[in-house]
């Protein structure tokens, strides 16, 4: 089994993951990161930093408000203060990478978003996330991160009861490898695969939640999925594509099957406004392919084409107008408020355990409000800033804790083909746990997931990362339904038909650790 030895292990290509490989390099450690391959989001849209520049009222009080609002209060009020008093230095970072943003004369353009008081968001016109990805990964090879690509970490390795390293296997040939650390970061990202229709990469299918229950760590709030409401769902080729909400501010609408603006405010949350949206498809009123339409129809063409001209463009090669033609579109798995419990500086409950962006939880509450995924870089640099502090003071680990292999997975003839096991999870996840929830449908969903559970053994012929992410998406998805069914409420992105309000008693946590809690 390959070994390889290094300071600190970020697992996680992403813009939290990078940025925590940034700011650990910087300190002075030696850093490894591994990946899928390009699974980060390239649809990041806007940042928050409560600059004030279009609108003086604004500042970081209005915009910690607004996020606790926005998750219906259940957040970690000290994480949401780290966020928001930490979103102005993470713009010096980012500036100091060479970010762009767009600019009026001296002052930073800020657009209103949704949940947001005031205009608040940073952009590049619609390209942030991918010029955010790019200037980050510079950033990282630049310093000296050794970046390895096309490798699934399958287990934490864990010697007298602190985090020293990952097993892991590669994606093209299933070899095994470990990697020995003195500190990990976790920035693995979320898990929209367990649904049919998300925004997320095909490699989001849950891994480092699995990867860290697994090695005992707490998970927290594992019910909170945001659906995110305006996603193209045709044609298939731009299936999956976001259309900002700031549009709906601008005055676009959305209509039914026939036609009709059914929606009772384009203000409100948007968890609310999928809500309204799956309702209306559920109800029979969408669309033949089970669509609502998004209209900008209404609004000055260039400012739809200037405005968001990489969103245009797709969708013009696909022979649709965005400002000249209806856009098909339905809800989509988008995010996970919930993961990993960390602190302020994102320790985890296992030492030398450090989790940042969508694999943590905590920050967002019930609801992530739009723009916020400002913490992946907020939380990613103090994540790798904690871990080299913790490198820093740790002995090497030497030959303790490694496994005799990276795979979980039996893979023999005549076995279970992992693909179909994916797809079964993503059918029993959207009919029984997406934006509308109820208690015999979530029970039911376990009841499926445990018979799909069965042994581990997969055929043959399967490619080991396939079935390592089967068995993590079972995992994952039953964490889901688990805790979803725990809370007998509707609180921001939880929904439930049969508790349709929220309740007195129930702004708390649900907590998942193994072997200390109802969960397997």
């Amino acid at each position: 089994m390959e070994r390889i030895e290094t300071d600190v292990l970020v697992i996680g290509g992403g813009g939290a993951g990078l940025m925590a490989a940034i700011t650990a390099a910087e300190n002075g450690v030696g850093v490894e990161l591994i990946s899928k391959g390009d699974c980060s989001t390239r649809e990041i849209s806007a940042l928050n930093v409560p600059l004030g520049h279009e609108d003086p009222r604004d500042g970081p009080e209005i915009h910690y408000e607004d996020t606790m609002r926005g998750g219906c209060f259940i957040n970690e009020e000290g994480l949401v203060r780290e966020l928001v008093l930490g979103a102005k230095p993470a713009l010096g970072r980012l500036e100091a990478l060479g970010v762009r943003f767009n600019r009026r004369g001296d002052l930073y353009a800020q657009r209103l978003v949704s949940d947001s008081t005031y205009p608040r968001s940073l952009f590049f016109d619609d390209s942030l996330g991918i010029e955010l990805m790019d200037k980050l990964r510079r950033g990282a090879e630049e310093r000296g991160v050794a970046i390895r690509e096309g490798l699934m970490a399958t287990r934490l390795l864990i010697s007298d009861g602190r985090a020293v390293g990952a097993a892991a296997v590669r994606i093209k040939d299933g070899g095994e490898l470990a990697f020995i650390a003195k500190a990990i970061v976790l920035a693995s990202g979320g898990a929209g695969q367990v649904y049919q229709f998300t925004t997320n990469a095909d490699c989001m299918t849950g891994d480092g939640y699995a990867m860290a229950y697994e090695a005992g760590a707490e998970l927290m709030d594992m019910e909170f999925v945001q659906f995110e409401p305006t996603i193209v769902a045709y044609p298939p080729e731009c299936r999956g594509l976001l259309i900002p909400t700031a549009l709906l501010l601008k005055g676009a609408k959305i209509r039914d099957g026939e036609g009709v603006e059914f929606l009772r405010s384009y203000r409100m949350p948007k968890s609310e406004l999928a809500r309204e949206i799956y309702a209306r498809i559920s109800e029979g009123r969408g669309s033949e392919r089970g669509t609502v339409f998004f209209d900008a129809t209404g609004l000055p063409g260039e400012l739809v084409r200037g405005g968001f001209p990489r969103i245009w463009r797709a969708l013009r090669s696909h022979g649709i107008d965005l400002s000249a033609d209806l856009v098909e579109i339905a809800p989509a798995a988008h995010y996970m408020m919930g993961g990993v419990r960390i602190d302020a500086h994102c320790r985890t409950s296992i030492p030398g355990l450090y989790a940042a962006g969508e694999v943590a939880g905590g920050v967002h509450g019930a609801n992530r409000i739009a723009g916020n995924s400002i913490d992946i870089i907020v939380f990613g640099a103090k994540a790798g800033e904690a871990a080299a502090r913790w490198a820093k003071g740790s002995a090497a680990v030497g030959g303790a804790g490694i496994p005799s292999g990276g795979r979980r997975a039996e893979l023999k003839e005549g076995g279970r083909d992992p693909s179909e096991v994916k797809r079964a999870v993503k059918e029993v996840m959207q009919a029984k746990a997406s934006v509308i929830r109820d208690g015999a449908g979530l029970s039911e969903g376990l009841r499926l997931l445990s018979g799909l559970r069965g042994s581990l053994e997969f055929d043959s012929a399967s490619r080991p990362h396939e079935a390592e992410e089967a068995i993590n998406m079972l995992l994952v998805s039953g964490m889901i339904l688990w805790a979803a069914l725990q809370r007998e409420e509707s609180r921001g992105s939880h929904f439930r038909r049969d508790y349709p309000s929220p309740r007195e008693g129930w702004l708390k946590h649900i907590f998942i650790k193994k072997g200390a809690s109802g969960f397997l």
